[in-house]
């Protein structure tokens, strides 16, 4: 009997649990989408492959996926898995969104990080937060890395969140909006 109710308030408790994590996510939603998310990539380095780029004409595009990877994150780790973004780069060349990938390296480890870029072989322009400015411009985006990965209306609001390369879901609702942003792009014209 006494087994009994406490496997009874364990499973209470893990459901009160889980309750009170999908209420701070959905709160944390709430949060990170009540202001738009200041991009301040003037401030921050661009490079592709060895070049340090000062011509930016994709900023123009209105779509933004936002891919932001903290200092507190396995950078190299990141780096070594670029390769899974290679279908959405393609899929980048219809005009409607671009990827954005920003990287803000832990102190002094600047050179490793290019080193791992450049091994991961991805012709893809990043941009470096060498000054840690991303978070703090952006206080209302949450420091976990499910968070870091987002997408942005052509006024930097959020418009969907989470990992399109490992959630499928997200990824459909992704696509859902790239394909509505389309057709409104293709009328406009």
């Amino acid at each position: 009997m006494k087994k009994l109710l406490l496997e009874a308030i364990f499973i209470v408790l893990c459901i009160f649990i889980s309750g009170c994590v999908r209420y701070d996510e959905k709160k944390l939603i709430e949060i990170m989408s009540s202001s738009p998310v200041n991009m301040n990539l003037a401030h921050m380095e661009c490079w592709q492959n060895d070049s340090l780029l000062e011509c930016r004409p994709w900023e123009k595009i209105p779509l933004k996926l936002c891919v932001y990877v903290s200092s507190d994150n396995c950078t190299s780790c990141y780096l070594k898995r670029m390769f899974q973004w290679e279908d959405f780069i393609e899929m980048e060349k219809g005009g409607v969104f671009y990827i954005y990938f920003i990287f803000t390296p832990q102190d002094g480890c600047e050179e490793t990080f290019h080193k791992f870029f450049f091994q991961a072989e991805l012709d893809h322009p990043f941009y470096l937060d060498k000054n840690k400015e991303f978070l703090s411009l952006n206080p209302q985006i949450p420091q976990e890395q499910m968070f870091h990965t987002f997408l942005l209306d052509e006024n930097n609001n959020v418009i969907l969140i989470g990992d399109i390369l490992h959630n499928p879901k997200v990824e459909e609702e992704f696509k859902c909006i790239l394909e509505e942003r389309g057709r409104l792009k293709a009328e406009q014209q």
